[in-house]
């Protein structure tokens, strides 16, 4: 009886081990069908990807009154745009200055006045992947401070001669030497 239960086990464990090797055998079949190559024809990337517009010029103006804040603000999105890989250039605008004055009621004397400036930076993108504006906006709308106003656009002519301050000395020089000119004519 003892030897019967000992083939009997010899045979269930050959059995199972025959199991195991088949179900390996039909694995390794049913995983060796797999491609591994796909023949794609030449410049077919090229073609198929659409082409991203590129801005030659962007500018990022921010507007407010409280310089510290805005000069800080600046700071902040151009390393934004750094981050992101955009060649920017940061500049000043002169400052529009304001007063305002409150008057008494029915009457015309002053009570109080207020002189404020209008501070303006612009921040010139070059060269930007239409792709990357969207990605800056979201960037730096969330930490736009309070009272900081941003405008994202394409220069006008009348905006890239604005930010240039004229310098007194070569307009008086060009003067002069118009009357010269017209003197000897």
């Amino acid at each position: 009886m003892m030897n019967r239960l000992r083939s009997l086990t010899k045979l269930a464990a050959s059995y199972s081990q025959l199991r195991s090797v088949k179900l390996r055998q039909r694995r390794k079949i049913s995983t060796s069908c797999t491609l591994t190559y796909k023949w794609e024809p030449d410049g077919l990337e090229d073609k198929l990807k659409p082409p991203v517009p590129i801005y030659d010029l962007v500018y990022v103006k921010l507007q407010g009154y409280d310089y510290p804040v805005l000069e800080s603000f600046q700071q902040f999105v151009s390393s934004k745009a750094r981050i992101l890989g955009i060649d920017s250039y940061c500049f000043p605008v002169p400052a529009k200055k304001t007063t305002f004055q409150t008057l008494q009621f029915n009457s015309n004397i002053v009570t109080d006045k207020i002189d404020l400036s209008y501070c303006e930076r612009v921040i010139e993108l070059r060269k930007v992947n239409t792709l990357q504006i969207p990605i800056l906006l979201e960037l730096i709308c969330p930490h736009t401070p309070e009272g900081v106003d941003i405008t994202v656009k394409e220069p006008t002519p009348e905006e890239v001669d604005y930010i240039y301050v004229p310098n007194q000395e070569k307009q008086q020089i060009l003067e002069m030497m118009d009357d010269i000119t017209e003197r000897k004519a």
